[in-house]
């Protein structure tokens, strides 16, 4: 992936603001994106990060008042809008890496050549596909349900707040202890992911820029197949750059409604 993305930056030769050139950017963005989509889910395999998270999870779980809502506890639907989602992802990177192999061509918008690198650049766009499509329904499905835990807590606090029961020592220290548990398991992922977060999406939306630019302005020329490959690459920008901000985000707007909760009840 870092070797596609220095062979699109050092190799392909493209006039500024062409065609080529907002290609080859796209190209070489998206495989630095995946890249550390592989960093990402390294770290979280051989740290055995996933599997602390499901204990912390599960812990927390048993410390509800409410063992089980439906609200929070059904995935179905999530794991189904999940998957839906993703699918565009390698229909259209594979989509584009097979353009450019039928044609034998390096990018389309250049005249660049080579008698080989087509072929590799194909397997590496399909390991591109493959590693988005693996690893963001993970980090989604992650921060997600570390977003209902804390919709659980708000929620049972808030009740227990209304119904005066904060005034016992011993269920307040429960809801102490949850809260920092929450935050551990928080701040735990939010340290694991901080790297990937500083880049991931910062490469998403300039791969974003680039294909936008392309799609609407450089139509002109452009094969029907290959032209609408471009769209759903952009499509596919959007798909990559929502599922890695708005999980987040969700855990973050959990975090906030808690603060609420805590300035404006009083215990």
């Amino acid at each position: 992936m870092i070797f596609r993305a220095w062979w699109m930056f050092y190799m392909v030769d493209a006039p500024i603001l062409s065609f080529g050139w907002s290609e080859r950017n796209l190209y070489a963005f998206i495989s630095m994106e995946s890249f550390s989509c592989v960093i990402a889910l390294y770290f979280m395999t051989s740290k055995g990060t996933l599997k602390r998270f499901e204990q912390g999870i599960g812990m927390l779980k048993k410390m509800r008042i409410n063992p089980y809502y439906e609200k929070y506890d059904e995935y179905s639907a999530l794991r189904k809008k999940t998957f839906l989602l993703k699918v565009p992802i390698p229909i259209f990177f594979i989509g584009c890496s097979g353009f450019l192999v039928y044609k034998k061509l390096v990018i389309f918008g250049s005249d660049s050549q080579s008698s080989w690198y087509y072929y590799v650049d194909a397997g590496i766009m399909i390991l591109c596909a493959y590693v988005n499509f693996i690893y963001l329904p993970v980090h989604g499905i992650m921060q997600n349900a570390l977003a209902r835990e804390f919709h659980v807590f708000n929620e049972e606090l808030k009740n227990a707040s209304e119904s005066k029961e904060l005034v016992n020592h011993q269920i307040l220290q429960k809801f102490a202890d949850r809260q920092v548990k929450l935050f551990e398991i928080t701040n735990r992922i939010t340290e694991r992911l901080h790297g990937f977060m500083s880049s991931a999406p910062f490469l998403t939306f300039t791969a974003l820029a680039n294909v936008t630019y392309l799609v609407t302005n450089l139509r002109e020329g452009v094969p029907t197949y290959y032209y609408v490959c471009m769209i759903g690459m952009m499509i596919c920008c959007i798909i990559i750059s929502s599922n890695l901000l708005y999980p987040a985000a969700f855990v973050q707007e959990a975090v906030c409604l808690l603060r609420i909760i805590g300035k404006n009840e009083a215990f």
